[in-house]
């Protein structure tokens, strides 16, 4: 009940400025955003460790040098791949498909790509990509994830060795490069007049 000319608004402001708990119907305290976030932290750690305990996996940076007139090396491919948790011929497939581009790896597990003079910062950036399209667990956001083939339905599936959840993978069929011919530049043009 309120008094007369005050509001339930001005009512509660006075509780929350004197930092008071309202109670609930059966009097039991009524806990803040913050104290229930806490409460439920508190329950995850409890009943799952593992997940608190979980050490970052660091990716190495990526090492770009010039490999010839035209190509590009990627020195330390076979780290990545490793700390990524994935196969060189897997990664190199993403790689070509974004570079559009070929290349072969190397006896010594070097990454040699078609491609002139290519910056450390675009191959970050495209590994970026690669975490999170085929590696990240949207669940808990390790990357601590195997690749796996659905046979009923033929489409990859990502699972997670922390917390077991399972996720598609989309994958680009169409980010590959394809030519314009001649003929198809003219029909272009001839559309635009």
């Amino acid at each position: 009940a309120f008094r007369d000319g005050e509001n339930e608004d001005d009512a509660a402001g006075e509780g929350e400025a004197a930092g008071q708990h309202e109670a609930h119907f059966d009097k039991s305290k009524a806990y803040t955003y913050g104290e229930m976030l806490e409460r439920v932290l508190e329950i995850c750690r409890k009943n799952n460790p593992e997940l608190s305990t979980m050490q970052r996996i660091k990716l190495p940076m990526p090492n770009i040098v010039k490999g010839g007139a035209k190509k590009t090396a990627f020195t330390n491919f076979a780290d990545v791949c490793k700390a990524l948790g994935r196969s060189m011929e897997e990664v190199k497939d993403f790689v070509e498909k974004n570079l559009t581009t070929d290349s072969a790896i190397d006896s010594n597990n070097v990454l040699m790509i078609r491609v002139q003079n290519a910056k450390t910062g675009q191959f970050e950036k495209m590994l970026d990509k690669y975490v999170e399209q085929y590696c990240r667990c949207n669940a808990c956001g390790t990357i601590n994830t195997e690749l796996t083939r659905d046979h009923a339905t033929r489409l990859q599936l990502l699972r997670c060795r922390a917390c077991q959840a399972t996720r598609h993978i989309q994958t680009n069929a169409g980010a590959t490069y394809s030519a314009v011919t001649k003929g198809q530049r003219k029909k272009a043009r001839a559309k635009l007049l």
